[in-house]
């Protein structure tokens, strides 16, 4: 183990000589550098975060990280709340009596969140204008609602001159930082005038 270890001398001999005293030396063992690799982690925005896992570089005589008598302890900054973007996953606190530690972060990628807009079914009269389309939007996290996109989405179908009959609401145009987005058509029932 790492320590302070005697070094001892004995049994000279020489013919003009009488070794009266043999004076010790001191073998100190340090502790071996240990590095743990944080590895990299993805995940989407919205999601607790992963177990973070990572790996050993250095261990010797066949040691194992049964050898620690600490565990590293793994944490980022980042939670289910953190926008989109890279955070560092930094390792800490190990202890072991024979290693020292060098620690290599890793990075967390939090990547945007699958959010679905339907445009919901309409019906309107022949000759009318086409009423505010309204949309079911499926895939928020954190219980968020619309407000928090940074384009809200609109949507295209028949005017005012389209023959009675069923058309797509196609939407579209919506943004977010933190959602990649889908749309599904619904449909605008034009019923005839009376």
């Amino acid at each position: 183990d790492a320590g302070a270890y005697d070094i001892t001398v004995s049994g000279g001999v020489a013919n003009n000589y009488e070794f009266t005293e043999y004076q010790s030396g001191v073998l100190t063992v340090t502790q071996a550098p240990l590095t743990i690799n944080v590895q990299n982690a993805v995940r989407k925005y919205g999601d607790d975060n992963p177990t973070f896992l990572y790996t050993y570089s250095g261990f010797k005589n066949n040691d194992t990280e049964e050898s620690l008598q600490t565990m590293p302890v793994v944490t980022t900054s980042a939670s289910p709340v953190s926008e989109v973007g890279t955070y560092d996953i930094t390792a800490d606190s190990a202890e072991a009596k024979n290693y020292t530690f060098i620690y290599e972060k890793g990075t967390l990628t939090i990547e945007k969140a699958p959010l679905t807009i339907r445009a919901n079914d309409m019906t309107r009269v022949y000759g009318e204008e086409n009423p505010v389309f309204t949309y079911t939007y499926t895939g928020f996290k954190n219980g968020e609602k619309e407000d928090v996109l940074s384009v809200l989405p609109s949507a295209t179908s028949a005017d005012k001159t389209s023959n009675a009959g069923t058309y797509n609401i196609i939407p579209s145009d919506a943004s977010s930082k933190n959602y990649a987005i889908t749309y599904e058509n619904g449909k605008l029932t034009i019923t005839k005038a009376p």
